[in-house]
């Protein structure tokens, strides 16, 4: 087994004119479909709402100079349209995916695909979370307001008599 294959995450060898050269098991599992089957097709033939002109950009700058470029799933939730892997992200209609585009050469990049559904739905959690511990943290802040203004306080000596109000 190559270790193109061997990988947990998608790997797609492209080129400048998103021509899928090659993909990797990981790619034929998700799309259900053999690398026989993608290769020479176009990846917006392959991928639904792919924005073709964002991802040019990308492996355009990639091979310009001759350096990975990204896309990160807080930025942007994916690129390649994708049903989530895994039993927690099943509810989910897309895969959240952090993208490296590596040149190859000068002409053609490795796409890699991260699966960040997972990161993703803890972030999303942790914010909802934190929004309803600030919204507690604000209504007791009333409740304490309320009750600094509504209480009287009494100071008495041992006999009970009233020393100040």
């Amino acid at each position: 087994m190559k270790l193109f294959d061997a990988v947990d995450e998608g790997i797609l060898l492209t080129n400048s004119d998103l021509i899928l050269l090659d993909a990797n098991k990981w790619v034929e599992t998700q799309l259900r479909q053999e690398r026989s089957q993608l290769q020479g097709k176009k990846l917006e033939d392959i991928f639904e709402e792919l924005n073709v002109l964002l991802l040019k950009r990308r492996i355009k700058t990639a091979l310009l100079l001759k350096e990975k470029t990204y896309f990160h799933y807080e930025s942007m939730p994916y690129i390649f349209k994708m049903s989530p892997l895994g039993i927690t992200a099943s509810h989910l209609s897309v895969m959240y995916q952090n993208i490296t585009i590596v040149p190859r050469n000068d002409d053609e990049v490795y796409v890699i695909i991260y699966d960040k559904t997972t990161e993703a739905l803890s972030s999303l959690n942790e914010q909802k979370y934190l929004h309803h511990l600030q919204s507690l943290n604000t209504t007791l802040h009333e409740y304490v307001t309320t009750l600094d203004q509504s209480v009287m306080t009494i100071t008495t000596d041992l006999s009970g008599t009233i020393l100040s109000v």
